[in-house]
């Protein structure tokens, strides 16, 4: 939120802002489910480790855009890389971090389709 004002970095900001919040909301979902059903949580963790690395890279790499174009006195910076790290911001942000969308609903979609599947199934014909 501190730099949801910066003129380069304000919009990356906002987005992270945006799936912090809806990574509290999805945590609090999960935590609802595992009281009425245990095995929600682990049924949940390894999607909810991606859904919690895809923002945390998202945050990192806002902060990262707004030093690059922060004004810097000790070490000036090439405007090449500038627009390096802003291509890459731009990339992740259109690209990769959509994909908490999918974690998010493969969360949402409840333990069941995990936990039902009979074990016979992974055994070996």
């Amino acid at each position: 939120g501190a730099h949801s004002n910066h003129p380069i970095a304000g919009k990356y900001a906002k987005i992270v802002a945006e799936h912090a919040a809806a990574w509290n909301v999805l945590t609090q979902e999960i935590i609802v489910a595992t009281q009425k059903n245990p095995e929600e949580m682990g049924s949940a963790a390894v999607d909810y480790l991606f859904y919690a690395g895809y923002i945390t890279l998202a945050y990192y790499l806002a902060l990262e855009v707004e030093a690059a174009h922060r004004v810097v006195t000790v070490v000036p910076l090439s405007a090449e890389f500038k627009a390096a790290k802003l291509a890459s911001a731009e990339f992740y942000f259109a690209r990769i971090l959509p994909r908490t969308l999918t974690h998010a609903a493969a969360i949402r979609s409840g333990a069941g389709s995990l936990m039902d599947i009979p074990e016979h199934v992974f055994q070996a014909a």
